[in-house]
């Protein structure tokens, strides 16, 4: 990863204080991926779920790369940053998830049930193309193919183990001990999804009240003024650099070591996070 430069619109220009942020999470970005290459070249690919868990580690690190690279385009990005923290986010918890359990066949089990949503999928895409014969014929032969190879991998496991149903996102956060960090998907979230809340940064709404004296939250409006443009402002950007630099802790505190990382590097990056909080804190008082 390299880091890019600032690309704001004329007239804009970042803060030292947004600039610090920024750059700090390029750095944890940069340690990051210095480790995942060792990781990669170390691998154990004795294990589906430890080969899973380093891909989703990459995909981590992708969209946390993007959060960085769209922060240098301007803080009219902010809603495509809180869609990519967010799939960091999520793709850092599954990882994680995979490889928690200590018994390398718990971890199996785990990716077995995850690997179940291959199956999910071809079917409902079966069900959904029911007026179509052909492709719900080949979806469900699809579904099929993927069930049967997932099942001849599951009688291998030995006995006492078995495949784990999927886990949604706060259960899995909630087994890795880190629920607090559930809000911020749900948050950010609301921008992947075009929830009221993400029109809330591009549409601006100030509406006059009919009874001047009337102090109640719902009121008879008699005028209304409607701008559409981006509201984000750099407190904005607090929202999705705080995930996606979670995400890449919550991935390195649990796939890494499964790789055989060495502590001190471990340490350093727990540093640029502790860094990135900081920059956090000082962007939160400065707009308290």
């Amino acid at each position: 990863m390299t880091r890019g430069k600032w690309r704001w619109p004329k007239g804009q220009s970042p803060s030292s204080e947004f600039r610090a942020l920024i750059e700090g999470l390029d750095f944890m970005l940069i340690d990051w991926q210095s480790v995942f290459r060792r990781v990669v070249q170390q691998g154990d690919g004795r294990y589906e779920s430890n080969i899973a868990a380093v891909g989703l580690g990459l995909l981590c690190l992708n969209y946390a790369s993007a959060v960085a690279n769209l922060a240098r385009l301007g803080l009219d990005s902010f809603a495509p940053a809180c869609a990519s923290a967010r799939g960091a986010l999520e793709v850092a918890a599954r990882g994680a998830w995979l490889v928690q359990p200590d018994d390398p066949m718990d971890r199996e089990g785990r990716w077995l049930g995850w690997y179940g949503a291959l199956e999910r999928l071809y079917a409902n895409l079966a069900a959904d193309f029911r007026s179509h014969p052909q492709v719900a014929e080949s979806m469900a032969t699809t579904s099929q193919h993927y069930m049967q190879y997932r099942r001849k991998i599951e009688a291998l496991l030995p006995t006492g183990h078995k495949a784990v149903g999927a886990a949604s996102v706060e259960q899995m956060l909630i087994q890795l001990a880190a629920a607090q960090l559930y809000p911020l998907y749900r948050y950010t979230s609301q921008y992947q999804h075009g929830e009221p809340l993400a029109l809330e940064s591009v549409v601006d709404i100030k509406r006059q009240r009919a009874n001047p004296t009337d102090s109640s939250p719902i009121y008879e409006v008699s005028s209304q003024t409607i701008q559409v443009l981006s509201r984000a402002t750099e407190a904005s950007w607090v929202l999705p650099v705080q995930a996606s630099s979670n995400a890449l802790a919550l991935c390195a505190e649990h796939v890494f070591p499964r790789s055989r990382v060495a502590q001190v590097e471990l340490a350093r990056l727990k540093e640029r996070f502790s860094v990135i909080n900081d920059h956090l804190n000082a962007m939160r008082s400065r707009n308290a």
